[in-house]
């Protein structure tokens, strides 16, 4: 198979297996990418195929994702028989083809235009966490019937939340093991983790993976080994009922934008993670909230000053909202040493994080808190944090709940206290 090497569990991809769906989940660095691609770059020369590639969004598909399948092709030995543009790749010998697809879009929802490509025979949906809508997922299968070709829907994702459909009815109603490899029924289900594929990873990913397993074994295991997540008991916030149902994709016209932050004052490569995250208000009345970005990290004191000017400049905020229980003074004078200019409003902390943070839960019950696109490492915090003070420090938690408290402190609706 040229110079393409993989590990045992994705071998069943290689051997054309007549199941029509394909499973393929697990954690970052378990190679699910580069396996479905080299599948498909082999599956392209066979038979008749018109092959759909998704994603939820797809910007630049000659930049983020063709690259991948050429590299296959190359190595494959196969690259004078194929012709790729922006969009798409042709296998030359047989016209089968790859077309590579945003399903949400600028203009709406694609899903009718999909349905309608002709001879439609494989359709793959990458980053299928993201793909919530369980109608859209029944529109597409049903449009893949041509006879006497192979019919098939390829599922590639990291595992989100149990809530999900895909879980729900490929897992629990199918009575499978999440960490299942092999057949049941219509389906193979391919699963692996990152240490299924350490031959392939870097030192300095291999560390980070452990070191996080130290600090937040349950982020460990979802964004590392694969797990399936499900809402902790005593979080305020539920997946399903309070984040999910209210995602937005659009954003609507703001009236404020402001940048809750909550820093670490620590540069040893061991702090904590600092939270940053944008937030807005729109314009009607009752005002609704939305989170629009999210840039936390494991920051050091001078980047996350220049990351919370970037942002307040990048989105006309109006108010850069610092939480300054440690550090005071210092956290100020750290982002007004990037630029005077910039409004900075400080908070401090009197109560602990679940009771500053339950009028804003009681915000996204209300369905008044929106998330513009997807945020699964501050949606991980909002749904797994109880308080119990052996946690990690939940840096985006606080910096989202920081910057609702501020937009949301003249709204009458909303019997919020003085923090």
């Amino acid at each position: 198979m040229g110079g393409i090497k993989l590990h045992w569990k994705y071998l069943p991809l290689l051997r054309n297996k007549k199941q029509r769906y394909w499973l393929i989940t697990g954690g970052r660095g378990s190679a699910k990418s580069y396996a479905i691609s080299t599948a498909i770059s082999k599956l392209i020369c066979k038979d008749k195929h018109v092959i759909l590639f998704t994603r939820w969004t797809m910007k630049s598909a000659h930049i983020s994702i063709i690259p991948e399948f050429k590299e296959k092709i190359d190595k494959l030995k196969l690259t004078k028989f194929f012709q790729i543009n922006k969009e798409e790749i042709i296998h030359l010998p047989t016209g089968n083809k790859i077309l590579f697809r945003g399903i949400n879009t600028s203009s709406g929802n694609q899903t009718a235009n999909l349905k309608s490509i002709e001879g439609l025979t494989i359709w793959i949906i990458d980053e299928a966490e993201e793909l919530e809508c369980e109608d859209t997922f029944d529109t597409i299968d049903q449009s893949i019937r041509i006879k006497g070709q192979i019919n098939r829907v390829i599922m590639v994702m990291n595992p989100s939340h149990k809530k999900h459909f895909i879980y729900q009815r490929f897992f629990k109603e199918a009575g499978v093991n999440f960490d299942f490899n092999g057949v049941v029924e219509d389906t193979l289900y391919v699963f692996t983790s990152w240490l299924d594929n350490v031959e392939n990873l870097s030192r300095s990913f291999m560390k980070l993976a452990l070191k996080l397993k130290k600090k937040n074994l349950q982020k460990y295991l979802n964004r590392f080994k694969g797990h399936w997540l499900e809402d902790a008991e005593g979080s305020l916030w539920k997946q399903s009922t309070m984040i999910d149902c209210y995602r937005v994709f659009k954003k609507p016209d703001f009236q404020r934008i402001v940048i809750g932050l909550d820093p670490n004052n620590s540069s040893t490569g061991n702090q904590d993670e600092c939270g940053l995250i944008v937030a807005g208000m729109d314009c009607q009345w009752p005002p609704h909230y939305y989170i629009i970005h999210d840039s936390s990290g494991d920051h050091t004191p001078a980047t996350w000053a220049k990351l919370a000017v970037s942002e307040y400049k990048n989105h006309n905020a109006d108010s850069i909202i610092p939480e300054v229980n440690n550090g005071g003074d210092l956290v100020k004078m750290a982002i007004k040493n990037i630029d005077h200019s910039v409004k900075v409003s400080p908070v401090h902390a009197t109560r602990g994080k679940i009771r500053r943070a339950e009028p804003i839960a009681g915000l996204y019950e209300e369905g008044r808190v929106h998330h513009i696109g997807y945020f699964p490492e501050l949606e991980l915090q909002l749904t797994t944090y109880t308080g119990d003070p052996k946690e990690e420090s939940p840096g985006r938690f606080d910096a989202a709940v920081w910057a609702i408290t501020e937009l949301s402190q003249n709204d009458n609706s909303v019997g919020i206290t003085e923090l």
